[in-house]
Formats: structure tokens, C-alpha cells, sequence
């Protein structure tokens, strides 16, 4: 299947989307969840997954986060270091 995006088996194989090699697909922690694909927040992160984004944790496991996670509770997840206790989500 290849996605919207032309990433998958029909360009040779999978990858990233927002891989970091250019500033512009980096994405930002300080806003909420893209909730819809037209979305226009282009700096958060978001998904074409119905309600959901799947993230890659640091441990190796993916998890799909609902879109409709409290902005403070994400940004816990994706800060690694700040010693904070995660409530559940």
C-alpha cells in the first residue's frame, strides 16, 4: 500500500514521513494533536489514522495516542528527561 504521501511499497520501500532531515518536517510539542488530515497546524504532529496518531516510543514500542490527548500529558510523553510522572492517557 502506498500512502497519500508516496511512502511505502510503490517507491521502494517504507520510511518516514517527518524524518528530520529538513527543518521544516520537524514537529513541535506546544500544540494539540492534529484532529482532522486538513488540519492546517503544520508544526504539530498528526496522522491520517481516524482519531488516533501512532508514535514510536524510546523503548520500541508504538502506541496510538488519541487525538484528543490533553496538551500538558503530551507534551510529559514526549519530553524523556523532565522526571515528571505521566498520568494516564
Amino acid at each position: 500500500m502506498v500512502s497519500e504521501f508516496g511512502v511505502g511499497r510503490g517507491t521502494g520501500g517504507d520510511g518516514a514521513i517527518y524524518n528530520g532531515n529538513r527543518a521544516g518536517a520537524f514537529r513541535a510539542g506546544h500544540v494539540t494533536l492534529a484532529r482532522v488530515p486538513t488540519d492546517t497546524n503544520t508544526s504539530g504532529f498528526g496522522s491520517y489514522h481516524s482519531g488516533i496518531c501512532q508514535f514510536v516510543f524510546g523503548d520500541g514500542r508504538v502506541a496510538a495516542i488519541n487525538n484528543t490527548i490533553p496538551l500538558n500529558t503530551l507534551q510529559l510523553l514526549i519530553n524523556r528527561q523532565d522526571g515528571q510522572v505521566i498520568p494516564d492517557y
